[in-house]
């Protein structure tokens, strides 16, 4: 209630300031309070330095101005329906059917820069904010009617309003976590756990099959992760998976209708020790409904596993005589010290 209470004043300001030029500066600033609450999340919370949201929000200004000047197209017509049509992907679909009608997306993917924007239905984002703003000025144009319809009507939808933005608990979705990182989250000992199917996802690519709920349920195990899901991995860290039988098998095995070489598969029991010594395995969780049988059976014969619980969705298996966990000291750090981890070879 008191969020809902602070917001009151800023949607009365265009109604209680009659001065342009106070209405200009404040427009300003909080457009610009956007793109620099932008930039602390990617620069001052990720740490990573770029300066592609000055460049985008300047040559984004720059073109709108032009469009409103030498076409006569209004800002936020123009602004919201870029946007929208951005949003719909590469191709059309309705109803969840693909009509394969191209849209700007299946170019623009393509610029540099540009296609680095991984989902493009995150541009529905800007497109409501935009959808927003034009519904905005239709309720300021509606306000200025004095007759008693719209007046009730006026008082109506402000109700509607306030109990929309009442920030009330909602359930939304379930955020239970299965019992059996439960089960891992008892264990004190310095170990990994490894996730079946596995992978490793960043914005670009995706090898194996590796889900990003691992990351939500490594919240209560606090168990480091092997695999993993990040913006961005490295192409020397993805070359070196590859490299390492058992991880070369696992994500071949992840992957949806995969399957793994007799040789590689021989490589992979071969170098099982070093694999664990390496990854500090301590656990590794079966997600049924996800992994094959075949990568059920392989996993458990190479890595010489054994179940220490079983249930509807999750199967939970321990190595046979694991040998001492040596890691690699490159960015090693405790396993309760971070909750989300990048990839370990």
């Amino acid at each position: 209630m008191k969020t809902l209470l602070c917001l009151v004043p800023l949607y009365l300001l265009p109604l209680l300031v009659k001065s342009d030029v106070v209405l200009t500066i404040l427009i300003f600033t909080f457009v610009l309070s956007i793109l620099a609450v932008g930039f602390n999340i990617v620069f001052g919370g990720a740490g990573q330095l770029t300066m592609f949201h000055a460049a985008a929000f300047g040559i984004g200004s720059y073109v709108t101005f032009l469009s409103m000047l030498r076409f006569g197209i209004s800002f936020w017509l123009w602004f919201t329906g870029l946007f929208t049509a951005l949003s719909l992907g590469p191709f059309i679909h309705v109803a969840g059917v693909n009509t394969a009608l191209p849209g700007p997306w299946t170019f623009l993917r393509y610029v540099p820069l540009v296609g680095m924007a991984r989902a493009p239905s995150r541009f529905a984002i800007v497109a409501v904010l935009g959808l927003s703003i034009l519904f905005g000025h239709a309720v300021e144009i509606w306000l200025r009617k004095t007759t008693w319809r719209a007046r009730t009507g006026q008082f109506l939808f402000l109700a509607a309003l306030v109990f929309e933005l009442n920030p009330a608990p909602r359930h939304l979705f379930p955020a239970d976590v299965p019992a059996v990182y439960s089960l891992i989250s008892t264990d004190d000992e310095l170990s990994s756990v490894l996730e079946l199917p596995t992978g490793i996802r960043d914005g670009m690519s995706s090898i194996g099959d590796f889900s990003a709920e691992s990351q939500f349920f490594q919240t209560k195990h606090r168990h480091r992760l092997v695999g993993g899901y990040l913006s961005r991995v490295s192409g020397s860290r993805k070359r070196e998976n590859r490299r390492n039988p058992v991880m070369r098998m696992l994500t071949m095995l992840s992957e949806p209708s995969g399957t793994a070489d007799p040789d590689l598969i021989a490589r992979a029991r071969e170098s099982r020790n070093r694999f664990l010594s390496r990854t500090c395995v301590g656990y590794v969780v079966i997600h049924k409904r996800r992994a094959s049988l075949e990568l059920q059976a392989i996993a458990a014969d190479v890595l010489q596993l054994v179940p220490i619980h079983d249930d509807a969705d999750y199967e939970l298996l321990r190595p046979v005589d694991p040998p001492a966990c040596e890691p690699r000291r490159r960015g090693y750090r405790s396993a309760r010290a971070e909750l989300t981890t990048p990839p370990i070879e």
